[in-house]
């Protein structure tokens, strides 16, 4: 919000929007007017092309994007869009688009812009290391718990509650559950805590299997997101 605040100084800007790349897709990560991403699908070649350039790129009057942006706003006022990339070391990882009534920018003001959109860039980045950082700890503190619960224990229904129980707290979850080998090399569910009845189920049922032999064969975490 401060960003886009100092950009506004720079060039008056009526709409603006911060598109970010998330696990390779475009996502709008923050807008000033309530625009609900329904620019994205008109305009993704448009910052594609912005972002893989390195480039500011800009349309005017009677260009193709443009038309499509002031169409769907119902906004004729609209006479130029610009695409800023939002540049980490050598790629970018997401761009801010400005839609103005000016009809030309200076080459001074978007400079300034660009520089705008390195300093949103090195937040971007500290904010993922923290949270990166954060992270770590949190997995080392939940090995550290099962650790002790491990030793804790001969019984191994108590060890497996106890262990699934200590990495939901550990890492913050609301729910879990381990599935173990059976004598047929087949994962199979042993505990489960907090799943609604409809996800236990389904695990019960065996529709996670292959997400949690990937996690086998990998030898790694796995993240699904929604």
């Amino acid at each position: 919000k401060e960003t886009t605040g100092s950009i506004k100084d720079i060039i008056p800007y009526k709409y603006c929007t911060i598109f970010l790349k998330d696990n390779g897709k475009l996502r709008p990560a923050y807008e000033t007017s309530h625009l609900n991403g329904k620019l994205l699908p008109n305009i993704k070649g448009f910052i594609e092309k912005s972002m893989d350039t390195l480039e500011t790129k800009s349309a005017g009057n009677r260009e193709f994007y443009l038309e499509n942006v002031k169409s769907i706003l119902e906004d004729m006022s609209i006479s130029l869009m610009l695409s800023i990339p939002i540049i980490e070391e050598d790629s970018a990882i997401g761009s801010i688009i400005l839609l103005t009534t000016l009809t030309s920018v200076s080459s001074v003001s978007i400079e300034n812009v660009e520089m705008a959109a390195d300093e949103l860039s090195g937040y971007l980045k500290m904010q993922r290391l923290t949270s990166e950082k954060e992270e770590f700890a949190n997995t080392l503190l939940a090995m550290n718990q099962i650790s002790t619960v491990l030793n804790s224990t001969s019984n191994e229904d108590e060890m497996l509650e106890k262990a699934v129980k200590s990495t939901i707290n550990s890492l913050g979850f609301e729910m879990g559950c381990i599935y173990l080998n059976d004598d047929k090399e087949e994962l199979t569910l042993r505990v489960h805590r907090n799943l609604p009845e409809g996800l236990k189920n389904m695990c019960m049922a065996g529709m996670f299997k292959d997400l949690f032999s990937k996690t086998l064969e990998k030898q790694n975490l796995v993240y699904v997101t929604s």
